[in-house]
């Protein structure tokens, strides 16, 4: 009888053992998420379509880029991307930035000049998965739609894209102003339109959801913070 009493009590608490372990590392997961909340965004404020923006929504993005607000659009789609050397071929997400995204996060670059170049020609930086799929090195040509790109170097510590596209795969990186050229943007595409914000202060961003919420609801446009992404992200840890 005690033998049994003993493999009963040890089951038991063998149990009770691996649900607290359970549970601590979801509080460990959920409290890192809410302290990296910006970083894992890249911003306080983002919205978002699968179309483009409309006229109205642009003037007040123009509006408040007038005023010296910090705001940041980014694109991001999916595309098979060919190496023209190694003739390495995948489907990747394309994101378009404009300089100044994000604002938070430690972004790494290699070389160190890589990330901020993208901007300053037809250059492309790409995840370090990018590299090893496609059997790329630095210096060579990509082939992103209609558009050559020259290959600067691999970037870590972008925000993380929840959705979707985030199964897609690997992403690459070039400036937002060269997607016109790739000729991607089309009628069926498969693309993301997102304007980031800098506002650290809650009153600013709730100044800013009360008088830009009639043009977010009609137009269907997705409004998210930092907090709120971070909360989405838990909640998947829970299920």
């Amino acid at each position: 009888g005690y033998r049994r009493l003993s493999v009963f009590v040890s089951s038991i608490a063998l149990g009770v053992g691996s649900l607290v372990a359970i549970h601590s590392f979801r509080a460990d997961v959920q409290r890192s998420l809410g302290d990296q909340a910006r970083a894992l965004l890249g911003a306080d404020v983002r919205v978002s379509s699968n179309r483009e923006f409309p006229e109205a929504f642009d003037a007040v993005l123009d509006s408040m880029a007038g005023q010296g607000r910090d705001v940041a659009r980014t694109t991001t789609l999916a595309s098979m991307v060919l190496d023209t050397r190694s003739e390495g071929v995948r489907l990747f997400q394309v994101q378009g930035v404009q300089p100044g995204y994000p604002y938070y996060g430690d972004i790494t670059s290699l070389p160190d000049e890589a990330w901020a170049e993208i901007h300053e020609g037809p250059w492309v930086v790409a995840d370090p998965a990018v590299f090893i799929q496609l059997d790329a090195a630095i210096g060579d040509t990509l082939l992103v739609g209609e558009a050559r790109f020259v290959l600067r170097g691999q970037v870590i510590g972008m925000p993380t894209e929840v959705g979707f596209q985030s199964a897609i795969g690997p992403r690459v990186y070039i400036a937002r102003d060269r997607i016109p050229a790739t000729g991607l943007l089309t009628f069926g595409s498969i693309a993301r339109y997102h304007a980031n914000f800098r506002m650290p202060e809650r009153v600013d961003r709730n100044d800013f959801r009360n008088r830009n919420d009639e043009i977010l609801e009609v137009n269907q446009l997705r409004y998210i913070t930092a907090e709120g992404q971070a909360r989405e992200m838990s909640s998947a840890v829970e299920d």
